[in-house]
């Protein structure tokens, strides 16, 4: 084994909405494959990880607050899904305004709830 560890392989995704589950399983493939030749040229690869635009910070309230439960929803088969490969998947942030929100703090902590992987879907 090679004594340089890759901490992290990246995939940067733009999703339109989290139900496109192609472009997801895409990424997944690509990291998966990136981290066997990586293997097998003698590198550890300790995560990856799929990167995508903050897009709940880039809706307005009240689109938020009408699609924050089907979003959820989303999330959860996205988990689902990445659990299986050990992938990891950064939202972005998910405010980038400074105001209270308690809508978006109550849905924070159900996603961190519901997170399968323990930590391994990370929201900012």
């Amino acid at each position: 084994m090679n004594a340089l560890r890759i901490r992290t392989l990246t995939a940067g995704i733009e999703l339109p909405d989290a139900s496109r589950l192609d472009a997801i399983e895409a990424a997944t493939a690509l990291l998966q494959r990136a981290r066997r030749q990586f293997g097998d040229a003698g590198y550890e690869v300790q995560t990856v990880r799929i990167a995508t635009q903050p897009f709940v910070a880039r809706m307005d309230a009240a689109q938020r607050n009408r699609l924050l439960d089907q979003l959820l929803d989303q999330l959860r088969t996205i988990d689902a899904l990445l659990a299986d490969t050990g992938t990891i998947m950064s939202l972005g942030p998910v405010m980038t305004d400074d105001r209270n929100d308690s809508a978006l703090a109550e849905w924070a902590a159900e996603l961190v709830r519901e997170d399968r992987q323990q930590g391994k879907f990370v929201a900012l």
